[in-house]
């Protein structure tokens, strides 16, 4: 028989000193998740017995106690939480059968909660993700099929009910962890995942509405488990001896033009992100610029150099189409800061 035993706790405060055991009872509590209406904070787990894992809700204030919103007897895991404008709360889960797993959602508030209902399609749907889209507002769910090839899944809440579910990106490889984010300037909001494993796991980017994925770190060797706020990227990485976290700026991507008294003005790229061919400008009151422009990796290795003679106030163009998507750096001049763009194909 075993002796584990875990509870839930919270910490708070500036220096979070303050502890709460939030759920007493003995066995594995597990997977809590946080989310606030501004007057309230719910508190989702897991209670995990011989017979599976429940879902569990409660309010940290003790108005709404702490209930079981799945089904009894079933297997579930991976619980997410999150409130809308109107503040409801909205619930979901994984729940695992037999012959494979399936998304569940319900939604509440101090009054109750709607019974649980199946908001996937797919046979073999997993770790179900809840963000909001900061450009509409909406409430995103995203999960992941694995029944043929791995796909991620993607449905909105309009306020009344869940939109069509639409597949955001698909491939033969693994995926894990998939969930909205802010992605590298310019390119908006979209989706971000873990995609392989081992030495070939790298993190990649999809942005709402675009054609193909990025890889988002192609210098960071082997990444895992990425997580973002709200202008970083969090992943860890084992390159090394160990385990390390590492962070990366999503705001510091971008290229735009720099105009400063006293100094000579450089060259700027027009539309960032670039598809096939850069187009650079140059500020009109200015004087022509010639020098040898060099892309490199976000290894340091230089992909593209060129002689290039830009004009004031004429488009140039640079074919960029022999290199493959991703992100690089460009520099203008020997001796100036190299900026960063992102290619896309």
């Amino acid at each position: 028989m075993s002796t584990y035993s875990y509870r839930i706790k919270t910490a708070c405060g500036d220096d979070f000193s303050q502890v709460e055991v939030q759920v007493e009872q003995e066995g594995y509590q597990m997977s809590p998740c946080l989310a606030s209406t501004g007057t309230v904070l719910w508190l989702a787990w897991l209670d995990w017995d011989a017979e599976g894992g429940a879902v569990m809700l409660k309010s940290i204030d003790g108005t709404f106690p702490a209930s079981q919103l799945s089904a009894i007897g079933e297997w579930c895991q991976n619980p997410e939480l999150i409130v809308d404008n109107s503040g409801t709360v909205h619930l979901v889960w994984e729940e695992r059968f037999p012959s494979g797993s399936r998304i569940m959602w319900c939604c509440g508030d101090l009054s109750g909660f709607s019974s649980p209902v199946e908001v996937s399609s797919g046979e073999l749907c997993h770790s179900p993700s809840l963000d909001i889209d900061r450009a509409s507002t909406e409430i995103c769910l995203l999960w992941i099929d694995e029944a043929g090839d791995a796909s991620i899944e993607l449905r909105s809440w309009n306020g009344t009910g869940w939109g069509d579910e639409e597949s955001v990106y698909t491939t033969e490889e693994r995926i894990w962890g998939a969930f909205l984010s802010k992605l590298p300037e310019p390119l908006g909001t979209g989706v971000i995942w873990q995609q392989g494993c081992g030495a070939s796991s790298k993190i990649m980017g999809y942005p709402l509405g675009g054609s193909e994925p990025l890889e988002l770190l192609p210098f960071a060797g082997p990444a895992w488990s990425p997580v973002s706020t709200l202008d970083d990227l969090f992943w860890a990485g084992n390159e090394g001896d160990g385990w390390e976290i590492y962070i990366h700026d999503l705001s510091g991507l971008g290229i735009g033009r720099q105009e400063s008294a006293g100094i000579v003005p450089l060259p700027w790229i027009v539309e960032n992100p670039v598809r096939e061919s850069m187009i650079i400008s140059l500020q009109v009151n200015s004087s022509a610029f010639e020098s040898d422009i060099r892309i490199y990796d976000l290894t340091g290795r230089i992909v593209l150099s060129r002689r290039l003679t830009v004009q004031p106030g004429v488009e140039t163009r640079l074919d960029c189409s022999m290199l493959p998507s991703g992100i690089y750096m460009i520099s203008f001049r020997e001796g100036t800061l190299p900026g960063r763009f992102v290619l896309l194909k």
